[in-house]
């Protein structure tokens, strides 16, 4: 049995039901400040200051030992597949935002076009200013 504290208006009933299928027990996300007390005195825990809010710490009654999560590093070793995967992602980002500022500079052009006869010098220079190209 596993056990997880999450917000539990975060979780929707298809979620619930997968969680209790795999044996996982939810409990209310503030639960966890009770829980760190029960852990064994005798025991050494591994937490990443930058990841851990002080109220957690301060509850842990065992040993601390400071340090980052060693899985990041494991994480950030990708293989030849989980490159591949990145590349392909970062060129469909680039892609969609090109297209985006493209449209975008052609809406400013469309709006400076339609408002410019009805506006006096002083604020077709401020759309101008903020709807110049990116």
């Amino acid at each position: 049995m596993v056990t997880k504290t999450a917000q539990e208006k975060k979780l929707n009933d298809d979620l619930r039901k997968i969680l209790k299928e795999n044996n996982v027990n939810v409990h209310p996300y503030n639960d966890i400040y009770e829980d760190a007390k029960k852990v064994d005195a005798s025991a050494t825990a591994l937490i990443d200051p930058m990841k851990m809010n002080y109220a957690l710490y301060k509850n842990l009654p065992c040993k601390v030992v400071q340090g980052a999560n060693p899985t990041i590093l494991m994480k950030a070793i990708k293989n030849e597949t989980e490159i591949k995967n990145v590349r392909n992602a970062e060129l469909k980002d680039s892609v969609a935002l090109t297209k985006f500022i493209y449209w975008l500079n052609e809406y400013h052009k469309e709006c400076l076009e339609k408002l410019s006869p009805y506006m006096n010098d002083e604020e077709r220079a401020w759309l101008e200013e903020y709807t110049r190209e990116i």
